[in-house]
This record gives structure tokens, C-alpha cells and sequence, in this order.
């Protein structure tokens, strides 16, 4: 009896009445998108590609099928949507594009998501009326669920000062031997993809403190969330949120109370983030780091160089740290010394005593586990951007490949011919604009920012949720391809769905 008082309870909370079987699987979305990685089912891998299956596609899978029934009974509804028209037009796109695709596996399975993600969008549609009931519960579990996983991101950030990267479950980057201190990635493959589904649950938390629905505990949970964010040092994730919350600031700008207050809220969730890095990083028992040594990485990798609280002395630092020197040399390390010694005696030596006094700390430093990166990570810029440059020269390839692309999931093939084999057949572009250009040409990259403008259409009377889609459109330079970004569609697809209704009742 007290598991049913206590489903009633949750029941009311959630404002759910009468919810049928597909509305209830919705329930479930704002919970599985946070499992886009972990737990994975491998099913093994070829030259182009690995085939794995995860939480969030098994679910988006059951839901499409459980969607057919709704579709059938709304076909008549379908026929006359314009926004269905538009959808069929990229899904058809893609299968047309296979005939042509170099990688027809990849681009086989690419188009099985993209159906799976449209057959969701139609039964929406059909049942757009009923989803705009759960609406709200859909938001009281997201943050809900948000929670949570920050709060699971704050144990797995202190739990990677002792334990091992698989008991932690920490991807390559994400462990405290590169920046000293941990970035927590939770159950998503990397931290940018966790800090990808937060923005919503923070810029919905946003809103509501800016029009004064938001009490101090919402307010605590923004703040929480917030530093979360940022643990993750994902630029992508952290310069989303910016331009959102700037959106959110613009449409309240008359309510400069507000306006203050909600950019409080923000710089107490990144101090807060910053000391929690600097003490993390102090108390790591493995590697040699300072509170302000790890705040200024933090800093420095954020404003991607620019700022850097070491000064001269910073610069002369890291000079010396790129010296090359044999830490296991005992031979060499004490020569270094008996060097320094001489130099001692010698007044108009100074400037050598100083170099060589510099070397033997860099070099008993190295012998305490230094952290591998010292600030901005310049490579995964420069990675990012070469991804790019060398798809567009694919695409530019010939006439054809600019106006039909090189066909669905033919990326990787296509960068790794033009490369000549230096970037490989499984890699993407990194870059969610560039690989549909593409891979799809002028004709589906047409259709697909169709579909942006539609939803910015859609929700023209509600334009705090251009803020949601401007940050997502923010990131999606910064990442391409469909399996770990699936809550992005997903989100995209209950907006469409609920403000289109609400806006204008068919």
C-alpha cells in the first residue's frame, strides 16, 4: 500500500492524469538521455565504423514503434502537415543519397536513426494535442534527473582522486593526469555531451529566475547545476550556455533586477566550479599541483589563452617545461647540479645559475607526476578545425559533391580519400553543419535548415526556447553524427510539437 500512496504522490507532482502507454514511455526520455554511452553494447567494429548500441537508441527505437499505431490513425492529419512534409523531404533525401554514399553500411544505419527520429516526430505530431498535457512533467523530471547526474558528476570528479579510470568511468580526457584535477563525463562518452544535455534544465532554471517563478531552492539548483557545467571545461558546452543565457538576458534586459540577479546566479555557479577544480587538484595525492595553478588552467583553457594569471613568470615556465630532459638520468641530473654549484661562485654568471636552477625544478617536478597540460589545449582546436577544412575541400570536390554530397555516412571515406589516408575512413567531422553539407550537398543542407527555421517559427511566441535551440545550434560546431546527441532531436521534436499547437490549434 505504500508503494501505490507513494506513485500517487508522484503522480500528483508530475500533474499526470489518465497517461496512456505511449505518453508514458515519453516519461521515460528526460532519464535515458543521460545514457548515450554507458552501459554500451559492443558489437564489434570495421575499418569505417563501430557498431555499438546504447541505452537512449534502444529506447528512441522502442518509442518509434510504439509510435506506428498513432501514425496510421493520423495519416489523414499527416497528409495536410507541412512540417511533415518538410521532415519526409530530409528522410527520403537520405535514401536517395544511398545510391551514391561511399560508405553504404555506415550510411544504411545513419538512415535507420534518421527514420527512427522522424517515425517519433510524426506520432508527436499526431498526438501533439495530449504531449502538450505532459509537458510539464517532462520538465520536472528532466531537472529532476539533472540532479542527480551532477550529483553523480561531483562524486565521480572527487572519486577519480583515487580510484582508477574504469571503477570511475572516465573517458581519455577526462582524468586528473591531464589538467590535475578530474572532468567528469558521467554516463556520456565525453564531458562536452554531458554538458550538452544540461543546458536545458539550466536555461529553463534561467528563465524562470528572470520572470521571478523561481524560489531560493530552484535558484540553489540553478547554481548547482551551473558549476557543473563548467567542471566539465568543455568550451563547446560552457560558450552554448553563454550564448543562451545572453539570449534569455536580451528578452528580460527591461528587468535589470532580474537581469543582475540571474548573472549572480551564474558567476556564484562558476567560482563555485573554480575553487572546487583548485581543491581537487591540492588534494590529489598522484600529482604535484597548486589551488591557483589549477584555477588558472581552468581559466586559461576557457578563454582558450588568453588569460593567464601566471604572467611573465607563467610564460618562462612553460618555456622551460618544454626542455626535453632525461628524468631517470641520475647521471645527468647530478651533473646539472654540480653545474649549479660552480654558477653559484661565479657572480657574473647569474643568468646561467638562474636557467639551470629552473631546469633541475622542472626536472625533480617531473618526478612528482606533473599534470600533462598546462592551460589551452591548442591542438583540439586546431583538430577541430582541420576536420573541417579538409570536408569542405571534399565536398568542393567536383560540381556533383557540392550539390548531392558524397552521400549519407560516406564522411569519414570521403576526408580519408581527399586526406590521402591521414585522417581515418571512421572519423567525423566534428562540425554537424559541415558533415550534412557533406554528406547530403546544397540539396540537403537546404532541407535541413528548413527545419531549423521551421522550429524558430514554431516557437515565435515563446522565444524563450530560442535560446535552447540557439545554444544546441552553438554546439553543433563543435560535434556531428547522431548516436550521442539523440536528446537534442528528441528535445527539438516535444518544442515542435507543443508551442506549434499551442500557437495554432489545427
Amino acid at each position: 500500500m505504500k508503494i501505490f500512496s507513494k506513485l500517487a504522490i508522484l503522480r500528483n507532482w508530475l500533474v499526470l492524469k489518465n497517461v496512456g502507454a505511449w505518453k508514458a514511455t515519453w516519461l521515460f526520455a528526460p532519464i535515458t538521455i543521460w545514457f548515450s554511452y554507458r552501459p554500451l553494447i559492443s558489437l564489434g567494429r570495421n575499418e569505417t565504423m563501430h557498431f555499438e548500441l546504447s541505452v537512449v537508441l534502444i529506447y528512441i527505437l522502442i518509442l518509434a514503434l510504439m509510435g506506428l499505431s498513432k501514425i496510421w490513425h493520423g495519416r489523414h492529419k499527416l497528409v495536410k502537415n507541412k512540417a511533415a512534409w518538410l521532415t519526409n523531404t530530409f528522410v527520403i533525401w537520405n535514401l536517395i543519397s544511398l545510391l551514391w554514399t561511399e560508405n553504404l553500411t555506415r550510411g544504411i544505419l545513419t538512415c535507420g536513426i534518421v527514420g527512427i527520429l522522424w517515425l517519433i516526430f510524426l506520432a508527436t505530431i499526431v498526438e501533439k494535442e495530449k504531449m502538450r498535457k505532459i509537458l510539464p512533467a517532462l520538465v520536472k523530471i528532466f531537472i529532476a534527473s539533472a540532479v542527480v547526474m551532477c550529483v553523480l558528476a561531483w562524486v565521480q570528479m572527487i572519486g577519480g582522486i583515487w580510484l582508477s579510470q574504469s571503477e570511475t568511468l572516465l573517458c581519455n580526457g577526462c582524468v586528473a593526469a591531464q589538467f590535475g584535477f578530474v572532468r567528469p563525463n558521467v554516463f556520456t562518452i565525453e564531458p562536452q555531451f554531458f554538458g550538452n544535455i544540461l543546458l536545458v534544465p539550466i536555461l529553463i532554471l534561467l528563465w524562470q529566475s528572470l520572470e521571478k517563478k523561481a524560489n531560493w531552492r530552484m535558484n540553489l539548483v540553478f547554481i548547482f547545476l551551473v558549476s557543473t557545467l563548467f567542471l566539465t571545461l568543455s568550451r563547446g558546452a560552457i560558450f552554448a550556455f553563454g550564448l543562451g543565457a545572453v539570449v534569455l538576458l536580451i528578452l528580460q534586459v527591461k528587468f535589470w533586477r532580474q537581469v543582475l540577479f540571474g548573472v549572480g546566479l551564474i558567476v556564484s555557479g562558476f567560482i563555485l566550479a573554480l575553487v572546487c577544480q583548485g581543491v581537487t587538484a591540492v588534494i590529489n595525492p598522484n600529482f604535484s599541483e597548486t589551488f591557483s595553478g589549477a584555477v588558472n588552467k581552468s581559466l586559461n583553457h576557457l578563454s582558450m589563452g588568453i588569460i593567464d594569471l601566471r604572467g611573465s613568470e607563467g610564460e618562462d615556465l612553460s618555456q622551460a617545461q618544454n626542455i626535453k630532459t632525461d628524468v631517470n638520468d641520475k647521471k645527468y641530473f647530478n651533473e646539472e647540479i654540480e653545474i649549479s654549484k660552480q654558477a653559484q661562485e661565479d657572480k657574473q654568471n647569474n643568468e646561467k645559475i638562474a636557467e639551470t636552477e629552473k631546469i633541475i625544478e622542472i626536472n625533480s617536478s617531473e618526478t612528482k607526476n606533473e599534470p600533462q597540460l598546462d592551460g589551452y589545449v591548442e591542438e583540439s582546436t586546431n583538430v577541430r578545425l582541420k576536420m573541417s577544412e579538409v570536408a569542405l575541400k571534399a565536398w568542393a570536390k567536383n560540381p556533383q559533391t557540392i550539390a548531392f554530397g558524397v552521400g549519407v555516412g560516406g564522411a569519414g571515406s570521403a576526408m580519408n580519400e581527399v586526406s590521402d589516408g591521414e585522417i581515418g575512413s571512421r572519423e567525423i567531422v566534428q562540425n554537424e553543419f559541415i558533415e550534412i553539407l557533406l554528406e547530403n550537398g546544397l540539396v540537403g543542407g537546404v532541407i535541413f535548415l528548413g527545419m531549423i527555421f521551421g522550429l524558430f517559427y514554431a516557437t515565435r511566441r515563446e522565444k524563450f526556447c530560442w535560446a535552447i535551440i540557439a545554444a544546441f545550434l552553438v554546439q553543433w560546431n563543435f560535434f556531428s553524427g547522431y548516436p550521442n546527441a539523440l536528446h537534442i532531436y528528441l528535445i527539438f521534436i516535444v518544442m515542435f510539437a507543443y508551442f506549434n499547437y499551442k500557437n495554432r490549434k489545427e
